[in-house]
């Protein structure tokens, strides 16, 4: 499996789940659960089919309308988009239980939303469009600024 898609899937089950856990320690299985809880639920808002959810379940980016707008719905639930646009707050936020109290991974993650930010600016795109430019700058960037997303149920 290529390296890249896999992470799609581990940041998306990731962001979500700290969302709905962030006070808590991280626990995989916890953090598991939550996130397919939150996917289901927007599965059903946006009227996604199996096969989106299929696609996002074994890593990769959905390919349909609503298999994007069913990943918007996960990052506007999570914060880390708010009324169709990407929220580095909400980005940030989301990656706290990450940080802890290291100031060193704070700077790196407030680079990458920094970067996120300026790749996917104020795009007047889709909201749904902007949620996969946000899963792409992710993966494209989290590496150069050594954040590590956990695999969830690993």
């Amino acid at each position: 499996m290529n390296l890249s898609v896999a992470i799609v899937s581990n940041v998306i089950l990731a962001f979500l789940a700290f969302s709905t856990v962030a006070a808590q320690p991280l626990d995989k299985k916890v953090l598991r659960e939550k996130g397919i809880q939150l996917l289901q639920g927007c599965k059903e808002k946006v009227k996604a089919s199996d096969t989106d959810l299929k696609q996002l379940m074994s890593h990769s980016i959905p390919e349909s309308p609503e298999g994007l707008c069913m990943l918007e719905c996960v990052f506007d639930t999570s914060k880390l988009m708010q009324n169709g646009k990407y929220s580095k707050s909400g980005f940030i936020q989301g990656l706290q239980p990450l940080i802890g109290d290291d100031q060193s991974k704070r700077k790196n993650v407030e680079k990458l939303a920094s970067a996120c930010e300026k790749e996917i600016g104020n795009a007047e795109q889709d909201k749904c469009q902007i949620a996969k430019l946000l899963v792409q700058c992710i993966v494209k960037n989290s590496g150069s600024y050594g954040i590590n997303i956990p695999t969830p149920g690993a």
